[in-house]
Parts: C-alpha cells; sequence; structure tokens
C-alpha cells in the first residue's frame, strides 16, 4: 500500500466508530434506534492549541483555525475512501465497514456501553491481516458518542489518539521519510494541545 501511515491511521480511526445500546439484558436485539447500518458523513474535529501558531514540517505555520480548516475538509473528502461505516450485528457485536484499495472489507469488534461512552474492542486477527502485520494485543478503545435527530457523532479525545499514535509507533512500520516526519510532528503537535476530540458523523 501506497500510504501505509494514512492506511493504518484510517482503520484505527474507524475502528473508533463504534456505539451500542443501553440496558444489560442477555437478549440478543438492537434497539430500533441503533439497528441498521450507519454511513460515514462527515469528519467531527475540535482543536485548541496553546500557542497561535502551529509549526508543521515544510508547511508554512498554520493557526489553531486553519488547522481544523484544513483536517475537516481532509478528513471529508479522504476518510470515505478508507472507512464506509459500521452494521450492528447484536448487542454485543458489530462491523466495521470499509475499503482497501477500493475493495470492501470489514473488521468485526465487540463493544459495551458505559453511560455516555463505548468501550470498543477489536478482533486482533482480523486487524493483523488487514494491516499485513501482527498487531499486539490492544486495550479497548473508549468513546464519547452523541446521538441526534437523524445523525450520530462520535468521538475520541487528546488522550485516546496519545494511545493510538503509541500503538502505531510500537508497530515499527516501515514509513517514508515524509510519513515519519509527519508522524513525529503529530506527537509534538499533541504535547501542546489543550483540547482535541476527532471522529466521525454517521447518518442511517
Amino acid at each position: 500500500m501506497k500510504n501505509k501511515l494514512m492506511y493504518l491511521v484510517a482503520v484505527l480511526f474507524a475502528a473508533c466508530v463504534g456505539f451500542s445500546s443501553c440496558g444489560d439484558d442477555d437478549d440478543d436485539d438492537i434497539p430500533v434506534e441503533f439497528s441498521g447500518t450507519w454511513k460515514f458523513d462527515k469528519t467531527h474535529f475540535v482543536f485548541d492549541y496553546s500557542e497561535e501558531n502551529i509549526t508543521i514540517p515544510s508547511m508554512d505555520p498554520m493557526t489553531p483555525q486553519e488547522i481544523t480548516n484544513t483536517v475537516i475538509q481532509l478528513g471529508n473528502e479522504k476518510m470515505g475512501e478508507y472507512f464506509t461505516g459500521i452494521r450492528f450485528d447484536s448487542k454485543k457485536d458489530l462491523t466495521i465497514l470499509m475499503k482497501i484499495d477500493g475493495a470492501n472489507k470489514e473488521l468485526s469488534a465487540t463493544y459495551v456501553v458505559q453511560k455516555s461512552k463505548i468501550d470498543v474492542t477489536l478482533n486482533k486477527d482480523e486487524l493483523s491481516v488487514l494491516v499485513g502485520k501482527d498487531i499486539p494485543m490492544m486495550p479497548a478503545i473508549s468513546l464519547i458518542y452523541e446521538m441526534g435527530t437523524t445523525d450520530l457523532t462520535l468521538f475520541i479525545d487528546k488522550t485516546y489518539i496519545q494511545t493510538l499514535l503509541s500503538i502505531v509507533d510500537n508497530l515499527d512500520l516501515d514509513l517514508s521519510m515524509q510519513e515519519q516526519l509527519i508522524f513525529t510532528a503529530a506527537k509534538a503537535i499533541l504535547n501542546k494541545t489543550t483540547t482535541l476530540e476527532i471522529g466521525a458523523t454517521l447518518k442511517r
């Protein structure tokens, strides 16, 4: 794959976009409000920085607002090429729908709801096959979700983004020089970031 970093982050990002029903009964019925297949609609991104400008390698300094506008634009343009949506299979299982090199692929996961958050655990073996590299055991990813009238907004915060970057870092990927610079810059920017929410809005 031409862009290993972009793809892996997209897969991990896609894996973060799951939510579920409330309630602890033992049946596998999916509540009507959550049932069906939810499709990616747009990027959710909230960003605040401790300084007026942000330095990015090979680019002019940018303000937090410029970063926000750029990420949302690129996310809306590119994320749909990798992540297409989520299908609920049962009360405890969901399937992440995506595309790899233009081919439709699926990644299964389990989930548990904790009030306004959901903990999503990926199928480690399936993820390893998708990225072509053995993936170490991953902790559940905790997501915040908000339900609107016709859509759902799901996102992770700064702490969990740092966890994901740490996982990517430990995979020892064969990144290009440009990809490595971007990855290093992302970690440096996070150190001075005061607020960060990144996720997606889905529509049924």
